[in-house]
């Protein structure tokens, strides 16, 4: 990669906190945090524990699972160039590790996506049934969700049925696990409360 392609991708990624910081993280997670200096928050991270927050659900950060029912959180980012040029409206998104190196799909995705075109936060849950069918399974690296967003209609085509209006909304949709395999380390497992009735989650 070209020293021009990683400042811009630098400079996207700066963007692309500062946005989820303003967003969500101020608004769902922490007030005080400050705007000047994104990068110096570990995004990723914040926003998996505002979405427990304002979900309502436990925080457990296992493999490819983040949450108690079984779903994990995922931040993206659609390109502001585009990756065709015969179609210059067309937009690369990309949604990385998406199965687990022993080929598991453990849960629901929650999806955050920055939309560099528009400067705008999109977000997208999408069910355990339908994310191996979306993935992209390579011979070498993790599967990923490769798809298209297209700024003339601001679609993205492949993902539109799993669009939620809304951050809360995000957090709030129920999960679709009923049978999720959690591997974690022996100090989170006394976050998990002990009348497990109700849960979704079988931890192992």
């Amino acid at each position: 990669m070209s020293k021009q392609a990683q400042e811009s991708r630098k400079k996207s990624e700066a963007r692309k906190f500062y946005v989820i910081l303003r967003d969500i993280l101020k608004i769902y997670y922490k007030p005080y945090l400050d705007l000047d200096d994104p990068m110096e928050y570990n995004i990723p991270r914040m926003v998996e524990r505002a979405m427990a927050k304002t979900g309502g659900y436990s925080y457990i950060d296992g493999e490819h699972c983040d949450f108690l029912d079984g779903s994990d959180a995922k931040t993206a980012t659609i390109g502001e160039n585009s990756h065709d040029k015969d179609y210059p409206h067309f937009h690369k998104l990309v949604i990385t590790n998406t199965i687990s190196q022993g080929g598991t799909v453990k849960g629901d995705l929650r999806v955050v996506v920055y939309n560099a075109v528009t400067d705008q936060l999109e977000y997208f849950f999408i069910p355990k049934s339908d994310i191996r069918a979306l993935s992209r399974i390579p011979k070498k690296g993790m599967p990923s969700i490769e798809v298209t967003y297209n700024s003339k209609t601001g679609l993205i085509p492949k993902l539109e049925q799993y669009r939620m209006p809304d951050f809360v909304s995000l957090c709030k949709q129920p999960s679709t696990c009923m049978e999720i395999e959690v591997s974690l380390e022996p100090s989170l497992l006394m976050m998990i409360p002990n009348n497990m009735e109700n849960a979704n989650v079988c931890v192992n």
